[in-house]
Protein backbone atom coordinates (compact mmCIF):
# COMPACT_ATOMS: atom_id res chain seq x y z
CA UNK A 1 0.00 0.00 0.00
CA UNK A 2 1.48 3.81 -1.09
CA UNK A 3 1.87 5.92 1.99
CA UNK A 4 -0.97 8.08 0.20
CA UNK A 5 -3.23 5.20 0.26
CA UNK A 6 -2.07 4.07 3.70
CA UNK A 7 -2.56 7.80 5.55
CA UNK A 8 -6.40 8.21 3.50
CA UNK A 9 -7.33 4.80 5.48
CA UNK A 10 -5.88 6.06 8.71
CA UNK A 11 -7.89 9.20 8.28
CA UNK A 12 -11.17 7.11 7.26
CA UNK A 13 -10.61 5.03 10.35
CA UNK A 14 -10.69 8.48 13.04
CA UNK A 15 -13.47 9.19 10.95
CA UNK A 16 -15.39 6.18 11.49
CA UNK A 17 -14.36 6.58 15.51
CA UNK A 18 -15.91 10.26 15.55
CA UNK A 19 -19.06 8.82 13.22
CA UNK A 20 -19.65 6.30 16.10
CA UNK A 21 -19.71 9.09 18.65
CA UNK A 22 -21.31 11.59 17.01
CA UNK A 23 -24.33 9.48 16.03
CA UNK A 24 -25.07 9.46 19.72
CA UNK A 25 -25.30 12.97 20.33
CA UNK A 26 -27.83 15.21 20.84
CA UNK A 27 -28.30 18.84 20.55
CA UNK A 28 -28.30 19.23 24.27
CA UNK A 29 -25.18 17.54 24.85
CA UNK A 30 -23.56 20.87 22.85
CA UNK A 31 -25.46 23.07 24.95
CA UNK A 32 -24.38 21.82 28.37
CA UNK A 33 -20.89 21.72 26.61
CA UNK A 34 -20.88 25.32 25.71
CA UNK A 35 -23.18 26.37 28.99
CA UNK A 36 -21.50 29.52 30.25
CA UNK A 37 -18.48 29.77 27.68
CA UNK A 38 -16.08 28.67 30.67
CA UNK A 39 -15.57 24.90 29.75
CA UNK A 40 -15.31 26.18 25.83
CA UNK A 41 -12.93 28.72 26.12
CA UNK A 42 -10.82 27.02 29.30
CA UNK A 43 -10.57 24.13 26.53
CA UNK A 44 -9.12 25.81 23.77
CA UNK A 45 -6.68 27.90 25.74
CA UNK A 46 -5.73 24.90 27.46
CA UNK A 47 -4.84 22.90 24.21
CA UNK A 48 -3.40 25.75 22.68
CA UNK A 49 -1.02 26.66 25.07
CA UNK A 50 -0.42 24.24 27.40
CA UNK A 51 1.92 21.94 25.37
CA UNK A 52 4.30 24.26 23.93
CA UNK A 53 4.78 25.89 27.41
CA UNK A 54 6.30 22.25 28.44
CA UNK A 55 8.58 22.17 25.21
CA UNK A 56 9.79 25.59 25.63
CA UNK A 57 10.47 25.18 29.42
CA UNK A 58 12.30 21.45 28.65
CA UNK A 59 14.37 23.46 25.88
CA UNK A 60 15.21 26.30 28.17
CA UNK A 61 16.12 24.33 31.27
CA UNK A 62 18.00 21.97 29.14
CA UNK A 63 16.57 19.15 29.58
CA UNK A 64 16.16 18.26 26.26
CA UNK A 65 19.31 19.76 23.71
CA UNK A 66 19.11 17.15 20.87
CA UNK A 67 17.36 20.12 17.95
CA UNK A 68 15.98 17.12 16.36
CA UNK A 69 13.76 15.84 19.03
CA UNK A 70 12.95 19.75 19.84
CA UNK A 71 12.18 20.58 16.20
CA UNK A 72 9.51 17.21 16.43
CA UNK A 73 7.99 18.77 19.63
CA UNK A 74 7.91 21.80 18.03
CA UNK A 75 5.95 21.13 15.17
CA UNK A 76 4.06 18.61 17.50
CA UNK A 77 3.00 20.86 20.11
CA UNK A 78 1.62 23.47 17.60
CA UNK A 79 -0.89 20.73 16.12
CA UNK A 80 -4.32 20.50 17.40
CA UNK A 81 -5.69 17.90 19.37
CA UNK A 82 -6.20 14.86 17.55
CA UNK A 83 -9.47 13.64 16.82
CA UNK A 84 -8.60 9.95 18.52
CA UNK A 85 -8.47 11.99 21.56
CA UNK A 86 -13.18 12.24 21.19
CA UNK A 87 -13.35 8.22 21.34
CA UNK A 88 -10.83 7.97 24.26
CA UNK A 89 -13.20 10.49 25.84
CA UNK A 90 -16.08 8.58 24.95
CA UNK A 91 -14.28 5.84 26.51
CA UNK A 92 -13.08 7.51 29.67
CA UNK A 93 -16.62 9.00 30.67
CA UNK A 94 -15.97 12.51 29.16
CA UNK A 95 -17.49 15.20 28.23
CA UNK A 96 -17.95 13.68 24.39
CA UNK A 97 -19.65 17.21 22.77
CA UNK A 98 -17.41 19.32 24.54
CA UNK A 99 -14.43 16.81 22.86
CA UNK A 100 -15.83 17.47 19.43
CA UNK A 101 -16.30 21.25 19.68
CA UNK A 102 -13.15 21.49 20.78
CA UNK A 103 -11.42 19.70 17.94
CA UNK A 104 -13.57 21.56 15.06
CA UNK A 105 -12.86 25.33 16.39
CA UNK A 106 -9.22 24.22 17.77
CA UNK A 107 -8.35 22.72 14.42
CA UNK A 108 -9.63 26.10 13.18
CA UNK A 109 -7.48 28.17 15.49
CA UNK A 110 -4.63 26.03 14.99
CA UNK A 111 -4.82 26.63 11.56
CA UNK A 112 -4.23 30.44 11.84
CA UNK A 113 -1.33 30.10 14.87
CA UNK A 114 0.72 27.58 13.53
CA UNK A 115 2.22 29.49 10.53
CA UNK A 116 3.29 32.23 12.72
CA UNK A 117 3.96 30.48 16.16
CA UNK A 118 6.27 27.47 14.22
CA UNK A 119 9.24 29.77 13.42
CA UNK A 120 9.01 31.66 16.54
CA UNK A 121 8.95 28.30 18.73
CA UNK A 122 11.79 26.84 16.71
CA UNK A 123 13.92 30.11 17.14
CA UNK A 124 13.58 30.19 20.95
CA UNK A 125 13.83 26.54 21.76
CA UNK A 126 16.55 25.48 18.65
CA UNK A 127 18.08 28.64 17.10
CA UNK A 128 16.43 27.92 13.77
CA UNK A 129 13.29 29.41 12.33
CA UNK A 130 11.43 28.07 9.06
CA UNK A 131 8.45 29.68 7.18
CA UNK A 132 5.62 27.25 7.11
CA UNK A 133 3.50 27.38 3.99
CA UNK A 134 -0.44 27.13 3.55
CA UNK A 135 -2.26 24.91 6.44
CA UNK A 136 -4.42 23.66 3.97
CA UNK A 137 -3.42 19.93 5.13
CA UNK A 138 -4.91 20.85 8.71
CA UNK A 139 -8.45 21.28 6.85
CA UNK A 140 -8.50 18.45 4.52
CA UNK A 141 -7.37 16.06 7.77
CA UNK A 142 -9.63 17.69 9.68
CA UNK A 143 -12.65 17.20 7.04
CA UNK A 144 -12.09 13.67 6.95
CA UNK A 145 -11.72 12.88 10.47
CA UNK A 146 -14.24 15.03 12.01
CA UNK A 147 -15.93 17.17 10.23
CA UNK A 148 -17.90 15.15 7.72
CA UNK A 149 -18.35 12.35 10.20
CA UNK A 150 -19.71 14.50 12.67
CA UNK A 151 -22.23 16.04 10.50
CA UNK A 152 -23.13 12.45 9.11
CA UNK A 153 -24.34 11.49 12.41
CA UNK A 154 -25.74 14.22 13.81
CA UNK A 155 -27.66 14.35 10.45
CA UNK A 156 -28.46 10.70 11.05
CA UNK A 157 -29.71 11.33 14.62
CA UNK A 158 -32.06 14.01 13.44
CA UNK A 159 -33.46 12.79 10.09
CA UNK A 160 -32.91 8.74 10.73
CA UNK A 161 -33.13 8.53 14.57
CA UNK A 162 -34.57 4.57 14.43
CA UNK A 163 -31.86 3.99 11.84
CA UNK A 164 -29.02 5.45 13.88
CA UNK A 165 -30.31 3.49 17.06
CA UNK A 166 -30.14 0.23 14.90
CA UNK A 167 -26.62 0.64 13.90
CA UNK A 168 -25.50 2.28 17.08
CA UNK A 169 -24.12 -0.80 18.88
CA UNK A 170 -22.71 -2.53 15.61
CA UNK A 171 -20.80 0.88 14.63
CA UNK A 172 -19.54 1.67 18.38
CA UNK A 173 -17.87 -2.28 18.29
CA UNK A 174 -16.50 -1.43 14.44
CA UNK A 175 -15.01 1.39 16.27
CA UNK A 176 -13.38 -0.51 18.88
CA UNK A 177 -11.74 -2.83 16.53
CA UNK A 178 -10.87 0.17 14.43
CA UNK A 179 -8.88 1.59 17.49
CA UNK A 180 -7.50 -1.35 18.12
CA UNK A 181 -6.02 -1.86 14.61
CA UNK A 182 -4.66 1.81 14.98
CA UNK A 183 -2.88 1.54 18.00
CA UNK A 184 -1.02 -2.27 17.02
CA UNK A 185 -0.50 -0.80 13.85
CA UNK A 186 1.19 2.39 15.48
CA UNK A 187 3.21 -0.03 17.32
CA UNK A 188 4.52 -2.24 14.57
CA UNK A 189 5.29 0.77 12.38
CA UNK A 190 7.21 2.44 15.18
CA UNK A 191 9.03 -0.66 16.50
CA UNK A 192 12.70 -0.51 15.07
CA UNK A 193 12.16 3.36 16.28
CA UNK A 194 11.40 2.60 19.53
CA UNK A 195 13.89 0.00 19.79
CA UNK A 196 16.74 2.40 18.94
CA UNK A 197 15.42 5.58 20.44
CA UNK A 198 14.08 4.65 24.16
CA UNK A 199 17.14 5.68 26.01
CA UNK A 200 16.97 9.10 24.15
CA UNK A 201 13.66 10.50 22.83
CA UNK A 202 11.70 8.14 24.73
CA UNK A 203 12.12 9.64 27.88
CA UNK A 204 11.35 12.99 27.54
CA UNK A 205 8.28 12.23 25.03
CA UNK A 206 6.49 10.21 27.79
CA UNK A 207 7.37 12.87 30.21
CA UNK A 208 6.04 15.39 27.87
CA UNK A 209 2.84 13.21 27.50
CA UNK A 210 2.21 12.48 31.04
CA UNK A 211 2.73 16.10 32.08
CA UNK A 212 0.41 17.44 29.12
CA UNK A 213 -2.26 14.98 30.36
CA UNK A 214 -2.06 16.13 34.40
CA UNK A 215 -1.71 19.97 33.83
CA UNK A 216 -4.03 19.78 30.90
CA UNK A 217 -6.72 18.37 34.22
CA UNK A 218 -5.15 20.23 36.34
CA UNK A 219 -5.93 23.59 34.73
CA UNK A 220 -9.81 22.52 34.21
CA UNK A 221 -9.84 21.81 37.64
CA UNK A 222 -8.58 25.28 38.67
CA UNK A 223 -11.12 26.43 36.12
CA UNK A 224 -13.98 24.90 38.55
CA UNK A 225 -15.30 22.76 35.52
CA UNK A 226 -17.29 19.39 36.16
CA UNK A 227 -15.35 15.80 36.42
CA UNK A 228 -16.61 15.07 32.74
CA UNK A 229 -15.18 18.33 31.49
CA UNK A 230 -11.76 17.71 33.13
CA UNK A 231 -11.24 14.96 31.78
CA UNK A 232 -12.09 15.97 28.72
CA UNK A 233 -9.68 18.60 28.69
CA UNK A 234 -6.94 16.39 29.96
CA UNK A 235 -7.38 14.30 27.20
CA UNK A 236 -7.42 17.26 24.41
CA UNK A 237 -4.47 18.28 25.73
CA UNK A 238 -2.83 15.21 25.73
CA UNK A 239 -3.19 14.05 22.41
CA UNK A 240 -1.92 15.79 18.94
CA UNK A 241 -2.77 15.40 15.61
CA UNK A 242 0.34 13.53 14.74
CA UNK A 243 -0.71 13.69 11.30
CA UNK A 244 -0.33 17.06 10.61
CA UNK A 245 3.23 17.06 12.00
CA UNK A 246 4.34 14.44 10.01
CA UNK A 247 3.07 16.18 7.20
CA UNK A 248 4.81 19.02 8.19
CA UNK A 249 7.93 17.31 8.64
CA UNK A 250 7.90 15.36 5.28
CA UNK A 251 6.42 17.91 2.63
CA UNK A 252 7.70 21.32 4.22
CA UNK A 253 11.02 20.22 5.43
CA UNK A 254 12.14 17.37 4.17
CA UNK A 255 13.20 15.53 7.48
CA UNK A 256 12.60 12.13 7.82
CA UNK A 257 14.52 11.88 10.86
CA UNK A 258 12.17 14.80 12.72
CA UNK A 259 9.04 12.63 10.72
CA UNK A 260 10.50 9.57 12.71
CA UNK A 261 10.20 11.41 16.24
CA UNK A 262 6.85 12.81 15.90
CA UNK A 263 5.84 9.10 14.72
CA UNK A 264 7.44 7.71 17.75
CA UNK A 265 5.66 10.91 19.97
CA UNK A 266 1.89 9.86 18.27
CA UNK A 267 2.88 5.93 20.03
CA UNK A 268 3.43 7.00 23.43
CA UNK A 269 1.24 9.95 23.32
CA UNK A 270 -1.69 7.00 22.25
CA UNK A 271 -0.44 4.48 25.26
CA UNK A 272 -0.82 7.21 27.89
CA UNK A 273 -3.81 8.62 26.88
CA UNK A 274 -5.14 4.89 26.43
CA UNK A 275 -3.98 3.76 29.83
CA UNK A 276 -5.28 7.26 31.26
CA UNK A 277 -8.96 6.63 29.52
CA UNK A 278 -9.19 3.01 30.64
CA UNK A 279 -8.68 4.29 34.46
CA UNK A 280 -11.27 6.83 34.35
CA UNK A 281 -13.57 4.33 32.84
CA UNK A 282 -12.60 1.87 35.34
CA UNK A 283 -13.05 4.56 38.48
CA UNK A 284 -16.13 6.10 37.13
CA UNK A 285 -17.84 2.24 36.96
CA UNK A 286 -16.70 2.26 40.43
CA UNK A 287 -18.19 5.16 41.58
CA UNK A 288 -21.18 4.43 39.96
CA UNK A 289 -22.55 4.46 36.39
CA UNK A 290 -26.33 5.59 37.70
CA UNK A 291 -25.35 9.16 38.64
CA UNK A 292 -27.26 12.15 36.77
CA UNK A 293 -23.59 13.38 35.70
CA UNK A 294 -23.19 9.54 33.96
CA UNK A 295 -26.62 9.39 32.98
CA UNK A 296 -26.27 12.26 30.92
CA UNK A 297 -23.46 11.31 28.75
CA UNK A 298 -24.13 9.58 25.61
CA UNK A 299 -22.81 5.20 26.49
Amino acid sequence: MSEGLAALAIQVAVGVLTLSISIQLQPEHFRRAVEGGRPLVAGLAVQLAVVPCIVLALALSGLVRDPVLLTALCLVSLTPSGPTSNYLTHVARGDVALALLLTVIGTLLSAAVMPLALPSLLQATTGQGIQVVTPLAVFQSLLVMVVAPLLAGLWLQRRHHALAERIRPALGKLAGILFVVLLLGAVASQWKLLATAATGAALPLLGTNAAALAIGGLLAAACGLAAAQRTTLALKTGVQNVSIALGIAIGVLGRLDVAAIAGLYGLTQLLVATAYALAKKRSSSTAGAGSPQAASEPS
